[in-house]
């Protein structure tokens, strides 16, 4: 064995994140790049690439565009990963008048600029 190798052989990887998974699958999912799912949530290619790594876990705006983006029961995965549950969202909309697929989640321009 190698000396670089004996160095590392006992190295533990982290375990990659859940949500690391999911944000990948969603990207291929919706057929996008690493810049497409950025420019989609407002944060670079880069930023992306930290993400489906698990190096960096998204800020709750970025969660919530990314629950935005999917459209179907992951939404409620990654808007719960911004701090949302979907009991206390339920709870204080009015009575839905249209497909919860339709529904989406807006954060103001002074929030972003509060908690970015």
């Amino acid at each position: 064995m190698a000396l670089w190798q004996a160095k590392y052989a006992n190295r533990k990887i982290p375990p990659h994140p859940a949500w690391a998974k999911a944000i990948r699958d969603l990207r291929l999912h919706l057929k996008l790049s690493q810049a497409g799912l950025g420019a989609n949530t407002g944060f670079s290619a880069m930023t992306v690439s930290r993400w489906e790594r698990g190096a960096q876990e998204p800020p709750s705006q970025g969660y919530i565009g990314l629950g935005n983006l999917s459209r179907n029961a992951n939404s409620w995965y990654f808007w719960e990963g911004a701090g949302l549950r979907s009991e206390d969202v339920m709870r204080v909309l009015p009575t839905l008048h249209f497909p919860l697929r339709d529904f989406e989640i807006v954060i103001p321009d002074s929030f972003e600029e509060a908690h970015g």
